[in-house]
C-alpha cells in the first residue's frame, strides 16, 4: 500500500517532464511538409489580356524613364515593353518578325531592325557618355553589334542587375525548342524564335521608329506560339 502510494507520487512528479519530453519529440517524428512558395505574378488590371493561362501587358515609353535607362527621345526610338506571366502547360514562343505597333489610323508599323536602332543612336545628338549608356543598355556591358535581326529582347526573371549587364535586347540563355515545318520557313530570313518556360515571368522589349509615336500609338500586335496554336494578339498600350 505504501509502495503504490509512493509509486503514485513519483509519477505524479514526473508528469510535466513526459508531457514535455511527448511535446518536444513528436513534432520531430512527424513528416515534414513543403509549403510552397508565392512567386511574383502579373497583377490583372482593364489593359492586360489573358489568354489561356497566360496573362500580357505592354507599356509604351514616350518619356525619358528609368525602366529602359537612356534617352531614347533623342535618339529617335520608340521603346516598349510587354510584361508576360506564363503559367500554361507548354512553352510559349514569340515571333518578333509578327509583331507590329498599332496606331490610332490602324496603321501597322514593323519593328526595327538591331542594325537600324544602332545607327540612330550613333547619328543622334547625344554626347559621348549618354550614347555609350544607350549602347551598353540594349547590347550589354562592353556593347558589342546587334546580334539579332530585330531589335526584340526577351528578359526572364533575374536580379535586377541582369538585364543591365547582358542588355535589355538579348534572348535567354536556355530556349526550348520548337519543332518547326521546314517547308513553311523555306525561303523566309532566319529570325530567331524566343520560348519563355511555364511558369516564368519575363519582359519582352521592341523597340519601334518614333514616328511610330506621332501617330499615336494603341495597341502592340504580339505573334506568339502558345498550346501549340499560331496567335495574333492585341494587347492595348499604356502609355508611361
Amino acid at each position: 500500500m505504501i509502495l503504490s502510494r509512493r509509486a503514485a507520487t513519483c509519477l505524479h512528479r514526473l508528469m510535466p517532464c513526459l508531457v514535455l519530453i511527448v511535446l518536444v519529440w513528436f513534432p520531430a517524428c512527424t513528416p515534414h511538409r513543403e509549403e510552397p512558395v508565392s512567386a511574383a505574378r502579373l497583377p490583372v488590371s482593364t489593359q492586360s489580356i489573358r489568354l489561356f493561362n497566360t496573362t500580357l501587358l505592354a507599356e509604351l515609353y514616350t518619356t525619358v524613364d528609368e525602366r529602359p535607362g537612356f534617352d531614347f527621345k533623342t535618339a529617335g526610338l520608340l521603346p516598349v515593353r510587354c510584361r508576360i506571366d506564363h503559367q500554361g502547360r507548354t512553352p510559349l514562343y514569340i515571333h518578333p518578325q509578327q509583331s507590329f505597333l498599332l496606331d490610332r489610323d490602324y496603321q501597322a508599323w514593323p519593328l526595327l531592325t538591331g542594325e537600324q536602332a544602332r545607327h540612330r543612336i550613333l547619328a543622334a545628338p547625344l554626347n559621348e557618355t549618354a550614347r555609350q549608356t544607350a549602347l551598353r543598355r540594349l547590347w550589354g556591358e562592353p556593347p558589342v553589334a546587334p546580334a539579332s535581326l530585330l531589335a526584340f529582347g526577351l528578359v526572364t526573371s533575374a536580379p535586377a542587375a541582369t538585364p543591365v549587364v547582358r542588355g535589355l535586347l538579348r534572348r535567354p540563355d536556355s530556349v526550348p525548342a520548337l519543332a518547326l515545318d521546314t517547308r513553311q520557313m523555306a525561303g523566309r530570313a532566319s529570325v530567331p524564335l524566343y520560348g519563355i518556360r511555364p511558369g516564368t515571368l519575363a519582359e519582352a522589349w521592341l523597340l519601334f521608329p518614333d514616328q511610330a509615336g506621332s501617330h499615336g500609338g494603341v495597341s502592340l500586335r504580339l505573334g506568339l506560339e502558345i498550346e501549340q496554336t499560331r496567335r495574333s494578339v492585341n494587347i492595348p498600350l499604356t502609355v508611361q
